[in-house]
């Protein structure tokens, strides 16, 4: 098949050895009994190669990627695989991101015509402009002697967000003092309840309310209720190397904070100074401006 990369397994290496042996053994001796032997296993390579290929043909790959990625912590989101085939399904399929290693999912079964969808985790090592290539597909079915990957292209780009870092702040809810934030669900709001409202682009997943979101169709998020008038002005100190990166995580997590207070939030840096603003689409480009930060070598 184009694209796809043959290697054998280490049980494949064994097997083929004994093969080998096999049939050496079986022409030079004139056993037919050995020879016979030898033959069934050949026939067993061949089914191998078929049925290998044939379990990753017309196979497609899509993602949904993470709202939200940060730097060094898990990003949620789906890897979807279909089958396009119009019988036989396809069974073992491993999935990982080209370049990043590591299985990202396992898939068992895809039934013909039939779609999987998976939640897997990326982990980005540095914030800044991220760029996926491809998916790779890998299979050891039927017999696991033969491994079979196939590179599916699918470019995409997103952009990694600094890995936030909670210091200590006047007023700070306690159980979040000194908190790493978790991209996928975990860690308590501010505020008191104040009902629920429709998603909005920048709303992080985690406020959605997924019971209800299933009960009316759409996404809907808690709102929770702040400081009325409270503005936060955060600032990133001129400075270089560790330190820089160490700033724009502190301030990356004083927007997270500020934001769950429903607090008007300003963002002055070297050379970028932000008024004061609110709303999920503000609390975008505030990560947005720290993610792109250029970097700075240490002075």
């Amino acid at each position: 098949m184009k694209g796809t990369r043959l290697r054998l397994s280490r049980a494949g290496i064994a097997f083929a050895v004994f093969t080998a042996v096999a049939a050496g053994v079986g022409l030079l001796s004139g056993n037919n009994l050995v020879l016979l032997v030898g033959v069934v296993l050949i026939g067993l390579w061949i089914l191998e190669a078929f049925l290998g290929g044939w379990n990753l043909r017309h196979l497609e790959v899509g993602r949904t990627l993470p709202v939200e990625p940060f730097a060094g912590l898990e990003s949620r989101g789906t890897l979807r695989v279909a089958n396009r085939r119009n019988w036989l399904g396809s069974w073992s399929i491993r999935v990982r991101e080209h370049g990043m290693g590591g299985t990202l999912a396992v898939v068992p079964r895809i039934e013909h015509g039939g779609t999987i969808g998976v939640p897997v985790g990326w982990r980005f090592p540095k914030r800044g402009p991220a760029r996926l290539d491809a998916v790779c597909l890998a299979s050891a079915w039927p017999f696991g002697l033969l491994v079979r990957e196939r590179r599916i292209p699918l470019p995409a780009e997103l952009l990694v967000y600094p890995r936030p870092r909670f210091g200590p702040r006047g007023g700070a809810h306690p159980d979040l003092e000194g908190a790493e934030y978790d991209a996928g669900g975990r860690g308590g709001p501010y505020g008191d309840f104040a009902g629920l409202d429709p998603y909005r682009p920048g709303d992080r997943p985690l406020s959605i309310h997924w019971a209800t979101t299933a009960r009316v169709g759409e996404p809907m998020v808690i709102r929770h209720t702040g400081l009325a008038g409270e503005c936060v002005v955060i600032q990133v100190v001129d400075c270089g190397g560790r330190a820089w990166e160490d700033a724009l995580s502190g301030a990356c997590g004083e927007v997270l904070r500020s934001f769950e207070r429903r607090c008007a939030v300003s963002l002055q840096m070297p050379d970028c100074n932000l008024e004061p603003g609110v709303g999920g689409a503000w609390r975008r480009v505030l990560l947005d401006t720290l993610a792109r930060a250029p970097h700075r070598e240490k002075r």
